[in-house]
């Protein structure tokens, strides 16, 4: 939409009326020049600080976050999101950063697969 439509007065009302009904919001604003998934990573790593701020590490909702997770991906795939999310130690406290590993791919197929990578921990978030 053009600038000045009205589109980020209309998106924080609705945000706040989801606060109001106790909804967990994810805020971010898009830049042309920043990668977007990266982007989303920073919201949702924000997030995390309301989080741990507003719940215990043995409140239901973090631990329904800790058991999707852990069903969803591998120990590498937490520590990777850990890297990526820092606020993530609130509900992964144990979890140590990632190890480099020897890879037997190029440097241009390791930024493929780390890509690809971080598109899956992205879905399953």
């Amino acid at each position: 939409g053009r600038s000045g439509s009205g589109k980020s007065t209309l998106l924080r009302r609705t945000m706040n009326q989801c606060r109001d009904r106790g909804w967990f919001v994810v805020y971010c604003k898009f830049d042309k020049q920043a990668d977007a998934l990266m982007t989303v990573f920073k919201a949702i790593d924000t997030s995390l600080v309301c989080l741990a701020t507003n719940f215990t590490s043995y409140s239901p909702l973090v631990n329904i976050i800790h058991r999707t997770l852990m069903s969803s991906i591998d120990m590498e795939g937490i520590r990777e999101l850990c890297a990526i999310l820092p606020n993530l130690a609130f509900i992964f406290p144990n979890v140590t950063k990632p190890v480099g590993q020897s890879s037997r791919l190029s440097p241009i197929g390791e930024i493929g697969a780390r890509r690809n990578r971080l598109d899956y921990l992205f879905h399953v978030l």
